[in-house]
């Protein structure tokens, strides 16, 4: 059951797109006010995007457009509603995007059939609620003390979570002398598949089965059970 909750310390950052910005002649501008909450009421840093509407290219992303500056908007211990605007939006329909910075909620434009669609009619102000729902962390740790990881053709390791169609990288989160970790939040309940590829070097996995030519595996991770267990991968050499 989602948990409605009325405090939450968010920091938010709306990317606008240039057609967000100025005005159709004769019509008047229009803006959107949103709040950011969880469903377990967990208090989280997130990065908020506006823009249109996700294009069906399989990616999870929203539609490119030219970039223009990113507008930076804090929201402190003294908003702690979750609350975030943006104005002078030209009429149309938006899609609103979350993702928790440090992880561990999944963002609705990457894994739902797209975030939050929102109206904006002319010279009006839309309201929204975006709940992010809570994930499973899949974490990967790679031991590679010869240090031949390159991030190159010649030594890289391509690690990805797969999911109805879409491909999602994972994130490097730690590098040391001893190798590197890697992580990503995906959906409770759902077959997520795990690929490894190797590019220039041979890998084993925990069982010291060679996965040179790539491995797929399939999990699903349940709500109510334990946290995935750590999948770990050694570097043996070059090929």
């Amino acid at each position: 059951m989602t948990k409605i909750i009325v405090t939450i310390s968010v920091s938010c950052f709306l990317l606008f797109q240039p057609e967000m910005h100025g005005q159709t002649a004769g019509v008047a501008n229009g803006g959107i006010s949103g709040t950011l909450k969880t469903e377990d009421g967990t208090p989280v840093d997130a990065l908020i995007r506006i823009g249109r509407p996700s294009s069906p290219t399989g990616l999870g992303v929203t539609s490119p457009l030219p970039a223009l500056p990113t507008v930076a908007v804090n929201l402190a211990a003294s908003n702690a509603s979750g609350a975030f605007q943006a104005t002078s939006l030209p009429p149309g329909t938006y899609e609103i995007c979350a993702t928790v910075l440090a992880g561990g909620y999944t963002d609705p434009c990457l894994w739902e059939t797209s975030g939050t669609l929102v109206t904006v009619a002319a010279g009006q102000t839309a309201t929204a609620t975006i709940t992010l729902k809570k994930a499973a962390t899949l974490r990967v740790h790679i031991t590679d003390t010869a240090n031949l990881i390159s991030d190159s053709p010649q030594g890289a390791i391509v690690l990805a979570a797969l999911y109805a169609g879409r491909y999602y990288p994972l994130v490097k989160k730690n590098q040391d002398s001893s190798g590197r970790d890697y992580e990503i939040a995906v959906p409770f309940d759902r077959d997520v598949r795990f690929t490894i590829r190797p590019m220039g070097l041979t890998v084993v996995d925990s069982n010291n089965v060679n996965v040179t030519n790539g491995q797929v595996l399939s999990a699903t991770y349940s709500s109510s059970g334990s946290a995935p267990a750590v999948l770990n991968y050694r570097v043996t050499g070059r090929r």
